[in-house]
């Protein structure tokens, strides 16, 4: 049956088709499909359903069910929105022995369309969705969420698959085309900004840029400690359990995966998300806690926890210039200049600057 595009297509003979195409139900059939209303995002929507199933069938399905449709938006110049999700759902969470993510059931991609979606398994009734927001999460979800972020990475950690059957090691050409990319957008930024960009912070992002290529080439191509990571972590991104002793923390959205160091995570999670006072209060203690649970599933000692603090510190460098992607996708000014003092105030409070040599 061909892909759907829209939630009208949804009905329970289309359903029965998809499941029973990826090997569920076991000959059982969807005999009705409900809808709830979509709930719409900024690059998404997502459609709860509510199945019921052939009377006395063993099932391996649950009856809700959620369909997200990732719909490209050319203003924002990511017109391949869902692509890599797709991918990560196909080519790398079942490889997992336990997934962060949740069930998928299905999946679709249309290179010539850009559109996309994904059957998922509904976790709103053991786990809550948090809407992307400039508040952090409370201290017991922030280390729910880092330990589940290191028992992911910790799988992927020098994975042998990594750069080979899945996704691209970092390489000299992308490390140099980023740096490019940076310097270009940031005269772009700069000019912007004018005045409101101070000499001193055009001074520290002179020497980041003069410094970053050479020091990103030295700890990257080697390609050793180098693992999965989300790319767009933030509490929207993490559905935390109502209930922690039954449910652990899952993560949604991967779009933005790829494969470089570990601490990019933190750095979207800290760095460009918490003003001072908490970072100061809970960066430390948090990557003492991240790298305490690498060692816990088996990450090598000889990544050590200097080794991780200054790879955090060379993240919270390459950062400095996302606020800037952000200004050039057009998103509101409060996400992207509240962004931009984060960042630069994490950098200049870990002495970032020292890690380029």
């Amino acid at each position: 049956m061909e892909a759907i595009t829209h939630p009208s297509e949804i009905t329970a003979e289309w359903l029965t088709s998809v499941l029973h195409a990826n090997g569920y139900l076991a000959g059982a059939e969807v005999v009705q499909v409900a809808q709830a209303r979509p709930i719409i995002t900024l690059l998404n929507y997502l459609v709860p359903l509510q199945a019921s199933f052939t009377a006395g069938a063993a099932l391996d399905v649950p009856g809700q069910l959620l369909l997200k449709f990732n719909r490209p938006d050319p203003e924002l110049g990511i017109p391949a929105v869902g692509a890599r999700e797709v991918a990560f759902y196909r080519e790398i969470a079942g490889r997992m022995a336990e997934s962060p993510a949740p069930r998928c059931f299905d999946s679709a991609y249309n290179e010539a369309t850009y559109q996309s979606y994904l059957l998922l398994e509904d976790l709103s009734a053991t786990h809550v969705a948090h809407s992307f927001t400039q508040i952090p999460p409370t201290t017991g979800d922030t280390y729910q969420i880092v330990k589940a972020v290191a028992q992911y990475q910790a799988f992927w950690w020098d994975h042998p698959t990594l750069g080979h059957e899945i996704g691209e090691l970092p390489a000299g050409m992308t490390i140099s085309a980023y740096c490019g990319w940076a310097g270009n957008t940031y005269l772009e930024f700069a000019s912007f900004l004018g005045e409101r960009l101070s000499r001193d912070r055009r001074k520290l992002y002179g020497e980041v840029l003069n410094k970053l290529e050479p020091a990103l080439r030295q700890r990257l191509l080697p390609g050793r400690n180098l693992t999965l990571f989300h790319g767009d972590s933030h509490i929207g991104n993490y559905l935390t359990p109502v209930e922690p002793s039954s449910h652990k923390t899952r993560i949604i959205d991967w779009d933005g995966w790829g494969i470089e160091l570990g601490v990019n995570d933190l750095v979207s999670l800290m760095g460009l998300l918490w003003f001072p006072d908490r970072r100061k209060q809970l960066e430390g203690p948090i990557l003492e806690y991240y790298h305490s649970q690498l060692m816990a599933q088996g990450v090598s000692t000889v990544y050590s926890l200097e080794n991780c603090r200054d790879d955090y510190r060379l993240m919270i460098l390459k950062a400095l210039f996302y606020p800037m992607a952000h200004w050039k996708m057009k998103l509101p000014s409060d996400i992207w200049w509240n962004h931009l003092e984060r960042i630069i105030q994490a950098a200049q409070d870990l002495d970032c600057l020292e890690v380029l040599g």
